[in-house]
This record gives structure tokens, sequence and C-alpha cells, in this order.
């Protein structure tokens, strides 16, 4: 038998006592699921005592909880790539990111919106539902949905492979807004225009002026469907925040809400390239104006978002006798019915964008009813054959 010579023995039992060392070292260093659970409690704790403070107008403890938070969900999601499923890893990765943007709106003075993103981490973490169940036990809400709280957050899960979570989306909180004070045209209560109020002061610290003067309201997520990165704005987004504003006007008389409506109309006079949402579409019979639902450098040109934003801006034409936004109205009328031709997939169906996906069933009917509306607006015979064309079912 083969004879190992003594001393290659002995580096031989060393090299193996390494080994063992380190692995021990490595398990005494992974985080246990208690150990990931307690993490992510006192981050949560630590939220909550962040808003208490805000509300209180106490920022530097509320800066001292967030950045306690912040260092407990970045360990506690360590252990849950370990323990849990990668959507509970997503999860706590996405509460942390919310903290981080509650924190730098705290540096610009911005506390609603540091709320609404800490609302957001809450939502975060109680969907990740700390406990030792697999994820397979737990029930994720359906996507798109809207929470009814004092922020509404938007849920969208996962979007093609990329993590959104919640979000607290200044476009649906605009239509909470809409929605309040069209609650409170009903009623008088002041319950509705309080939170019409709340959610439009919210609105007014989530929007970002641009050089111009103009305001817009960027979303702090990626939208991989159309291959935006955070901060990316939308016409749609945009001319409902406006609308909102008008309302709040309406209900309030408070002039500093036109201010910021004027604000926001003047982003649509401005082009992509400068932060505004003014697109020029060409084909070979010139150039025509678009304010993209979804802004960047070669915009999808989705329908819907652009019939309803040309709609709203008419709508705040009415209401303020703006002659702006009576142009920029007219502009987009034009267009809509110089490119209605290239949605018309045929089979009595519409395309959704120009990129040739083809209409839902729920944003066919939307097409539909939006072109019944631009013809009792408009009196433009085009809108009136493609309402017809699309009411016909697809063969």
């Amino acid at each position: 038998m083969f004879a190992v010579p003594r001393v290659e023995r002995l580096i031989f039992l060393l090299l193996i006592i390494g080994i063992l060392a380190g692995c021990l070292s490595l398990g005494a260093e992974r985080i246990t699921v208690d150990e990931s659970e307690r993490l992510v409690d006192s981050a949560r704790a630590a939220i909550d005592a962040a808003d208490s403070y805000i509300r209180d107008g106490d920022f530097s403890r509320a800066k001292k909880m967030l950045e306690e938070s912040r260092r407990d969900l970045e360990d506690g999601a360590e252990g849950f790539n370990t323990v849990f499923d990668k959507s509970e890893m997503e999860g706590v990765l996405a509460a942390e990111e919310k903290v981080d943007f509650a924190l730098s709106y705290l540096d610009e003075n911005r506390p609603g919106a540091a709320r609404a993103s800490l609302a957001a981490a809450r939502e975060e973490l109680v969907r990740v539902g700390i406990s030792q169940l697999g994820a397979k036990d737990r029930i994720a809400p359906e996507r798109f949905t809207v929470t009814k709280g004092e922020f509404p957050l938007t849920f969208y899960g996962t979007v093609d492979g990329v993590y959104i979570g919640y979000q607290p989306v200044p476009h649906n909180i605009a239509k909470a807004a809409r929605e309040a004070f069209y609650a409170y045209d009903k009623s008088g209560s002041e319950s509705d225009l309080d939170r019409g109020v709340f959610l439009t002061e919210l609105l007014i610290e989530m929007s970002t002026e641009r050089d111009g003067g103009f305001i817009v309201w960027p979303n702090n997520f990626a939208w991989p469907a159309y291959d935006l990165s955070p901060g990316w704005i939308g016409a749609l987004s945009q001319a409902g925040c406006m609308k909102a504003l008008m309302l709040a006007y309406g209900a309030t008389e408070d002039d500093r809400y036109l201010q910021f409506g004027d604000k926001a109309l003047s982003a649509f006079e401005y082009s992509l390239s400068q932060g505004g949402l003014r697109s020029t579409r060409t084909d070979e019979t010139g150039s025509y104006t678009w304010y993209p639902e979804y802004a960047r450098s070669e915009p999808p040109y989705v329908l819907n978002g652009f019939i309803t934003s040309v709609v709203w801006i008419g709508e705040y034409s009415d209401f303020t006798g703006s002659e702006k936004a009576a142009a920029l109205y007219n502009e987009g009328v034009k267009s809509i019915a110089h490119f209605l031709p290239e949605y018309d997939k045929g089979g009595g169906w519409s395309y959704y964008d120009a990129l040739g996906h083809r209409s839902s069933e729920h944003y066919h009917r939307l097409h539909v009813d939006q072109l019944a509306l631009l013809y009792r607006l408009t009196g433009d015979e085009v809108f009136k054959t493609y309402r017809v064309m699309w009411s016909v079912e697809e063969g």
C-alpha cells in the first residue's frame, strides 16, 4: 500500500481543519429564520415610529428611525435570500428602496410624499408576511389593485420579470383625488372635501419642477413593458394630475391650485428632450403632435392614453378659458383623427399601440367609448366611422 509521507499527512490534516473551521464560521454568520423575522419586525416598528415623527414635524428623529430601518431591511433581505424564495427577498428590498425615497423626500421637505413612500414600504412587509410559512402559503393581492387607505397604493407585482410591488403612483392618487371631489360635489360632505384637498396637496409635493418652470410627476419605478427606467413620466398621469388641481380649485377657489395646474399644462409645450411631454410624430404627409402616455425617445404611441389626455386638456381649456390649453387640445384632436387608421387591426378590432399590440377587450371597449365621446365633442365623422367599425365583434 502506498504510504503518505508524514509531512504531507500533516498538511492534509491542517487543510481539513481549515475547511471545517471555515464552514463553521459561515454557519455562524448565516442569518437564521428567527433573526430575519426579528430584523424585519424591527424595521417595521422603526417605519411606524418615523411616520409618527413626520406627522409631528420632527424630521430629525424620523430620519434616525429610517436609517435604522434601512439597515435592518438590508440585513433581513440577506436572510430571506437563504430562507424564503426570491419574491420574499424582493419584497424586503423593495421596502428598503421606499425607505430610501422617504429619506430623500424628507431632505427636500416633502413630508406627505415621504409618508406615502413609507405606506408603500409597510405594504411590502405585510405582503411578505413575516412568518415561517412558505411563500406558497401567502396570498398576494391582485395585480393593479389600489389600496383604500390614507395613501392610495397600487400593487403591480412582477412585470416582465421585474418586481415593482406597491407604489404611490401619481396617476392613481390623482384619480382618488378626483373621485373625492366628485363625491363632495354630490354630498357636500366636508370629509370628501378634506380627502380631495389632502390628496391634491400630496400630488403637489410629489411633483418636480423642470427648466422652463413646468412641473411633471415622475414614477419612481421601472416599467419594463416599454423599457422605461425609474423617473419616467407620461401624459395620461400628467393630465389626470392637472384635472385634480382644476377640481381642487373648483371646490376651494384657492388660486394656488390653478397656478400649479397651469404649470402642469405647460409640460405639454415642451419636447421630450426638454423633459416635457410633447412628441412629434411624422409620416409621409407631415408632422403631428402627440402627448405620449409612456414618454421615451421613441414612444409606443398608446392610443387610449393619448385620447384621454387630449380630452382632459380640452376640459381644462373649457374650465379656465386658457387659450394655450385650447391650442394643445386642437393639436391633439387633429393627430388622433390622422393616425386613427393605423390602429385598425381589421375584423372590428383595434391595436393598443403603434407597435402592433392587439387591444385587450377592456381597452378595445374603451377605444369605442372614447371615439363616441370625440364624435360628440368635435362632430368629426372619422370618429363615428371607426366607432361603428370597432363595435363589430372580431371574427
